[in-house]
C-alpha cells in the first residue's frame, strides 16, 4: 500500500488504492471463511461479544465503503 503513495496525484491513485484494498478485504474474508469451515480453535474467539461485531459490521462497512469509493472516483474520472 505504502507505494501508491508514491504514484503520481489524480483520480487514478485513489482508485488504484480501494481496489488494492478491495482485494485485501476479499483475501480477509476467504481466511476467515476458511478457518471457520475448518473448525480452527482460534476462530471461535470470534463468535464471542463484542469481538463478534467486527466480522458482523466492520467488515461489511469496510467493504461497501471500498465499492462506493471506487464508483465515484470511476464517475469523476469519466466526466473529466
Amino acid at each position: 500500500m505504502p507505494v501508491i503513495l508514491i504514484l503520481p496525484y489524480g483520480i487514478r491513485k485513489y482508485i488504484v488504492f480501494h481496489i488494492v484494498g478491495l482485494l485485501d478485504f476479499i483475501l480477509a474474508l476467504g481466511t476467515g471463511i476458511t478457518l471457520t469451515l475448518a473448525r480452527a480453535p482460534l476462530i471461535e474467539n470470534l463468535t464471542t461479544y463484542p469481538i463478534i461485531l467486527i466480522p458482523l459490521v466492520g467488515v461489511p462497512v469496510s467493504g461497501a465503503l471500498h465499492v462506493m469509493a471506487i464508483d465515484v472516483a470511476l464517475r469523476k474520472l469519466r466526466k473529466s
